[in-house]
């Protein structure tokens, strides 16, 4: 299990080593997905979702989402707990 606010690195979709942020975690429908944000530059940053899988090694990747309906699901759910976070 990964932890909110934890920090790691990743090449983003152009091959750049950039800084990233753990914002939390959902689980939906027997899938674990990460939610994150990526430094673009010093002034801006992107928030990405990616799915956990396990590799032969038991250790854990993070995988682009697959579908559209894959990126419509978590989408969804990101937006929800976003809402119900505004609204505490």
């Amino acid at each position: 299990m990964m932890d909110d606010n934890e920090k790691f690195t990743m090449y983003d979709e152009e091959g750049i080593l950039r800084n990233a942020e753990i914002l939390y975690e959902l689980e939906l429908n027997n899938n674990r997905y990460l939610i994150y944000s990526l430094e673009k530059d010093s002034d801006s940053e992107s928030i990405y979702a990616s799915k956990i899988v396990i590799d032969n090694n038991g250790e854990e990747q993070l995988m682009d989402l697959q579908t559209e309906e894959e990126r419509k699901t978590v989408m969804e759910a990101v937006n929800e707990f976003n809402n119900s976070m505004e609204r505490k």
